[in-house]
Parts: C-alpha cells; sequence; structure tokens
C-alpha cells in the first residue's frame, strides 16, 4: 500500500511538473550567477515528447562568477531545436526569468538576447512559422520573474541563443553594489499553438 502511494504521489509530482513546464514544447535550463559568491548547476541535454511537439533543449555552457565587478560580462548559450517527425509541428514557446533573489537592482545590471534560426546549415529568416526572441538594447535584469519574450519553431529548426548579462561600467561610484548576490535561472515554457 505504501509503495502504491509512494507511485501515485511520483505520477502526481510529475504531472505536475510536466503541466508547468513542458505544455506543447519542453525546454529548460538553468545558470546561476553569484555577485562575490561561488555556485555552479550542470546542465544536460533535456529531451521531452509531448502529443504534438517533441523538442530538444541544450544548454552549452553555464554562467558562474564568484567576482562580478564593473566591466563584468558573461554568456549563457542554449540551442532549441523542433526534433518533431511530423512535418510542420510548429511549437509556440515562452523564455521566462525565474528570479530567485536579486541584490542587484540597479539600471547597470543588464542583459541582451540574440539568436539564429538554422534549418540544417541554412539561416533562416523569420516568417509565419519561424520566430526568434531577441533583445538587442541593453534591458535592466528584472528582480521579479518575468517573460523574456515569445518564439515559433517549425519541425527541423532549431533556435540558436546567446543570453548576455552585463554590468557596467558608469565612471561613477558603485560601491553599494559590492557583495550582492543574484541567483536566477531562464526556461522555455511551451504553449499551445493556437
Amino acid at each position: 500500500m505504501k509503495e502504491k502511494k509512494n507511485n501515485n504521489f511520483k505520477i502526481y509530482l510529475y504531472a505536475i511538473i510536466t503541466i508547468l513546464a513542458f505544455i506543447s514544447v519542453s525546454v529548460g535550463a538553468t545558470f546561476a550567477v553569484h555577485y562575490f559568491v561561488k555556485g555552479n548547476e550542470d546542465t544536460k541535454p533535456i529531451k521531452i515528447k509531448t502529443a504534438y511537439v517533441h523538442a530538444m533543449f541544450e544548454a552549452t555552457n553555464s554562467i558562474n562568477s564568484s567576482e562580478i565587478l564593473p566591466g563584468w560580462s558573461s554568456e549563457l548559450k542554449f540551442v532549441i531545436t523542433n526534433v518533431s517527425k511530423e512535418e510542420s509541428a510548429i511549437g509556440n514557446y515562452t523564455l521566462m526569468w525565474d528570479i530567485e533573489e536579486n541584490e542587484l537592482e540597479s539600471d547597470d545590471f543588464v542583459y541582451t538576447l540574440t539568436c539564429k534560426s538554422y534549418l540544417g546549415d541554412i539561416e533562416l529568416a523569420e516568417s509565419e512559422t519561424n520566430k526568434i526572441i531577441k533583445i538587442t538594447s541593453p534591458r535592466r535584469v528584472p528582480s521579479a520573474s518575468s517573460s523574456i519574450g515569445t518564439g515559433l519553431i517549425n519541425t527541423g529548426v532549431r533556435h540558436e541563443y546567446v543570453l548576455k548579462l552585463m554590468f557596467n561600467e558608469t565612471g561613477s561610484n558603485q560601491d553599494e553594489l559590492k557583495s550582492k548576490t543574484f541567483k536566477a535561472k531562464v526556461y522555455a515554457k511551451g504553449e499551445p499553438n493556437v
């Protein structure tokens, strides 16, 4: 009886995680950045199959720094690939900030996001079935969890992203930001394509 309850609990837990994080296209990544604090989580490729879209997310590196000083920057690279077998299995996804802690609430702590889209080795332009998320002008890193933007990906297409975090040097006194901590996750949430 106890084993059955444990199995039911596991099934319930997996269902909740799947529904929240991987509705129709699934991706997830974690990175942690610490300001004067160490920490790191290894990321590995994740494959999830839903009823309509089969997608793969792979982070090719992580961001981890124990001494973020004015002028610091670092990049997180990740790839979202639609590996569905069905033709035109188009999936929507939203990239999200999951802010665990942000003591660096400053206009000087910013990010950009660039992306290129490929089908095989051919770079693709944006279209009705292929939309990427781009943030070319630096935006302030949010203090609370929020959306970064929404993308659209077709069968066989991969989106190669570079998220760049920067602590801008302003030339003024930035000592009030010393010994602060920043921890966050970036993940993609699949959504129904309607």
